[in-house]
């Protein structure tokens, strides 16, 4: 038996062909409003986002810039107090001139950190978003420096009198 050609289904293929195209292309047309949509949404989600990541980082860093002005203040009372008790040890006419040298070299090197100390004040006052971490590092190692610094000097004064007058045991 012969077989008739199947052209109902040639046909149908044909339909089937021109149809689905037609048909995304119509459905992508009404469906176009939605990704729009959703993309604007996106973005404002995404805007809102980096706003929100933006007043959280400015509020850590003047959190950070307050938290080191008060290092620094607290620092430079310390050296300003030890600057005084120097200059008023250096009016002694009894010391002898080794103690005389070192009490100098110690003004003079406590003169050095006040200035370190105004220095890092200032650059914490005027850093911005782009220069606050290398300036925060900076006053850090300024604020450690010279707390190492008065440290130091009591462990100095520990071992010239044979007293631990700092209370670290040693």
């Amino acid at each position: 038996m012969p077989t008739k050609p199947n052209t109902m289904m040639s046909r149908k293929n044909i339909a089937a062909r021109i149809g689905w195209p037609a048909f995304m292309l119509s459905g992508m047309r009404f469906a176009g409003c939605g990704p729009a949509e959703q993309a604007e949404n996106t973005k404002e989600k995404v805007d809102s986002g980096i706003e929100e990541l933006n007043e959280d980082l400015r509020a850590d860093i003047e959190k950070d810039k307050a938290e080191l002005t008060a290092d620094l203040e607290r620092i430079k009372l310390r050296t300003e107090a030890k600057i005084i008790n120097f200059e008023e040890r250096l009016r002694d006419d009894k010391l002898t001139p080794a103690e005389r040298k070192e009490l100098e070299d110690a003004h003079k090197e406590l003169k050095g950190q006040l200035t370190r100390i105004e220095v890092a004040t200032s650059n914490v006052g005027v850093a911005t978003r782009d220069s606050w971490l290398e300036v925060k590092d900076a006053t850090n190692k300024v604020v450690d420096d010279i707390d190492n610094w008065f440290e130091r000097q009591a462990e100095k004064l520990d071992k010239k009198t044979d007293a631990d007058r700092d209370g670290d045991g040693h």
